[in-house]
């Protein structure tokens, strides 16, 4: 495991950001410059970006068509209510449930769900999801939801953690190394704890990553180190358990 602690003080000050030339303290920027921009996310963005998001189902015609639709919803904790409520809802208008995830966002609880179900009911069950009780609703078509994500086998999965006082624009300068060099995001989490003894306000971040063949380990902890120094956290780099 590789491990490097910010030795910088001040850190409620630095602003970071990361572009072709390295890392930087001043001019934080939220996204990403120089001709590696054309990487990693940007691409992965592009369709969802022109809107070439298609409805099209597993039939030729809209009759007996089946369509996937990918729902975000989010309101007030309800002790596993909304789980119930949005689920129900689902099968009640005949729908699968393909994958989800959920978590607690402060004293919100939010989903994401990819849901498939007869396109003459797609219109019914997003009135019906919109209305549930005390819930915010974005629903749009999946772009590829039998799509499984697999890693090469010529890439390698790190685990990137976060450590720190909460310092502004982390999150986006790691981001933006991680789109420059083709880096891909798998999943990440971060949250804000309790510091242990003092109880300080502390910023956690747990970020899955799949490393291409043209980026290594080496490459990726120099990076590393250099955002720790200019952010003013600890961050470090694990194998996935």
């Amino acid at each position: 495991m590789f491990r490097k602690t910010a030795q910088a003080s001040g850190y409620q000050g630095y602003k970071g950001s990361y572009n072709k030339g390295g890392w930087s303290s001043t001019g934080y920027q939220a996204s990403w410059s120089g001709d590696g921009g054309s990487k990693g996310g940007s691409r992965g963005m592009s369709t969802a970006a022109k809107g070439e998001t298609s409805e099209k189902g597993e039939k030729g015609d809209r009759g007996g068509e089946k369509v996937s639709y990918v729902v975000h919803a989010a309101g007030p904790q309800r002790h596993g209510m909304m789980v119930h409520d949005v689920c129900d809802t689902v099968a009640r208008h005949g729908g699968d449930v393909l994958s989800s995830r959920a978590t607690r966002l402060g004293s919100d609880f939010s989903m994401m769900l990819v849901v498939k179900c007869d396109y003459e009911r797609a219109d019914n069950l997003k009135k019906d999801l919109a209305g549930l009780e005390d819930m915010q609703l974005c629903f749009h078509p999946a772009t590829a939801p039998d799509v499984t994500y697999t890693v090469p086998h010529s890439h390698t999965i790190k685990v990137l953690r976060v450590t720190g006082h909460d310092t502004k624009g982390v999150v986006s300068s790691l981001a933006s190394y991680m789109a420059i060099n083709g880096v891909r995001i798998i999943n990440f989490a971060s949250e804000m704890a309790a510091a242990p003894f003092t109880d300080d306000p502390m910023f956690k971040l747990r970020m899955v990553l799949d490393l291409p063949p043209g980026v290594s380990e080496e490459s990726l902890e120099d990076a590393v180190e250099a955002a720790a120094r200019v952010l003013g956290v600890d961050l470090w780099v694990e194998a996935v358990n």
